[in-house]
């Protein structure tokens, strides 16, 4: 906490779903089933398939850095999303994070994604490869995101699931792209290169936690109609994860809808959450792990080592163009994805 240090580990049971549509056997270190698994489940333990440690910038708010300088857990929720649902993500060739941060979201989003698509029937163990682009505007966290992003991929190179070659660094500046650019003295225009840079089109674009302020939403709305490709806007969208009760999040909503004129869907995401105890044995924070999913011996463990627990919720907006000559509603879908 002192040094504003977090170890990730990215955690998979040991097989997966057939399913084409999902992939949501993935876990994190950080989250496990709210309900453990019966010996009549046949239970599948825990191995690591993944980690690296990710540093922030260690009071980075109060110094007027910005909220991108620590991590959210919209993050996590956006990650864990594109593992049970890979295809959402890598659909196309060329992703877009707006408001990387430190770069938690959008690291998951791509390792978790590949591995959950490598492993299922969707593909013949070949992931076709995918361009992306991590982007921020404060200088002091692009730095910090290209650190993180370089020892992750070089933590985990053998794995083949982050490469560095894959993922790219770009600063942007929501209100470059308003009519007449940045006129705010508040706000860190990016330079011409990197605004000319990011005018190419994106196949998706993604976003979480990124709505703090009500000067954001028109900013943000532009970006994401100016950067979303259109020509097959059947499969090309924007997905912005976002606490459920955010503010302004329904502005956003709105400016998406009635001033970009875009298909807009919400669904709500709970992900459950729990805190263990931790000890320097990997060994045992592991084998708490499995016991929490209902593996080992039963009578290990007891309750008092699980701190605390809670489940909470997200939204999960997709925003996409209209297609010529189909008819599309809006909807506010009320059934829940469970990420655990």
């Amino acid at each position: 906490i002192e040094n504003a240090r977090k170890e990730i580990t990215l955690l998979q049971q040991s097989s997966f779903s057939n399913d084409d549509n999902n992939c949501n056997d993935t876990e994190m270190s950080t989250s496990t089933p709210s309900t453990p698994t019966t010996a009549a489940q046949q239970p599948r333990p825990l191995s690591k398939i993944f980690s690296f440690p990710l540093q922030e910038i260690n009071n980075g708010i109060q110094k007027g850095v910005g909220t991108g300088s620590t991590t959210w857990d919209s993050s996590i929720a956006m990650g864990l999303y594109f593992g049970m649902y890979p295809q959402e993500l890598l659909v196309g060739k060329d992703v877009l994070e707006l408001g990387s941060g430190v770069g938690l979201g959008g690291i998951l989003a791509l390792v978790v994604s590949k591995r959950c698509k490598k492993n299922s029937s969707m593909s013949n163990g070949e992931v076709d490869r995918v361009r992306f682009t991590l982007s921020e505007v404060n200088r002091d966290i692009i730095n910090m995101l290209r650190y993180n992003t370089t020892v992750a991929a070089a933590a985990n190179a053998s794995s083949g699931l982050l490469e560095s070659d894959e993922l790219h660094i770009e600063q942007m500046d929501w209100f470059d792209f308003l009519v007449g650019g940045t006129n705010v003295a508040d706000h860190h225009s990016s330079n011409t290169a990197a605004t000319n840079t990011a005018r190419k089109k994106y196949d998706t674009i993604i976003a979480s936690d990124c709505i703090y302020l009500p000067s954001q939403i028109k900013p943000l709305s532009e970006t994401i109609a100016k950067l979303l490709a259109s020509d097959n806007p059947k499969h090309q969208k924007a997905h912005i994860f976002s606490p459920y009760n955010r503010g302004f999040i329904q502005d956003l909503i709105h400016e998406l809808r009635e001033g970009k004129n875009m298909v807009v869907h919400v669904e709500t995401i709970e992900m459950s959450k729990f805190r263990v105890k931790y000890t320097e044995s990997e060994n045992v924070n592991m084998s708490r792990l499995n016991w929490l999913l209902g593996e080992g011996e039963p009578k290990k463990y007891e309750r008092q080592d699980v701190v605390s627990s809670c489940t909470s919720k997200f939204l999960h907006i997709t925003a996409s163009f209209k297609r010529d000559g189909v008819e599309e509603s809006d909807s506010s879908d009320e059934s829940m994805t469970s990420i655990d």
